[in-house]
């Protein structure tokens, strides 16, 4: 088998086992723990050199919670006031939008907005990309060994 197949195949499968990682630890793990809901809302968006993280508000047991999503927006968009920036970010989320929060009753700073697909696409591109290229790598070796047999 030629050496760019196997290399192709092996980033493939590396690229794999980081989607199923990203899914057990980031969204397993944290859909198991974080059993209660609340009613979030979008607060802002933080700004990090060209990124752009939404900011939600949610309260447990009187006491109130402003977080940063852990996905971020790249988009140039914005009107700024205050520690957050205002105004219409290409997120996903608009200032002032509801959310259900789900979060952890031990730990509520451990939280994610229910119906949140950004980590879901993060695993689904890793796979497909890891898939492709193994794909990719055994064409590859099959090409190679007709043309050389």
């Amino acid at each position: 088998m030629h050496i760019a197949a196997l290399i192709l195949v092996g980033i493939g499968v590396l690229f794999v086992v980081a989607a199923a990682t990203v899914k057990s630890f980031l969204i397993t793990r944290k859909e198991q723990r974080c059993t209660a809901t609340t009613d979030g809302e979008v607060v802002g968006f933080v700004r990090s050199g060209e990124m752009f993280y939404p900011v939600v508000r949610y309260v447990v047991d009187s006491r109130v919670y402003e977080r940063r999503m852990p996905a971020a927006v790249n988009t140039r968009k914005v009107l700024y006031g205050g520690p957050f920036v205002r105004g219409t970010v290409d997120a996903g989320y608009d200032v002032g939008q509801r959310v259900r929060v789900r979060y952890d009753p031990e730990t509520p700073t451990r939280w994610f907005v229910e119906g949140d697909t950004v980590t879901w696409t993060l695993v689904k591109v890793f796979a497909f990309v890891g898939a492709g290229l193994m794909v990719l790598g055994v064409v590859f070796a099959v090409a190679s060994a007709v043309t050389t047999g």
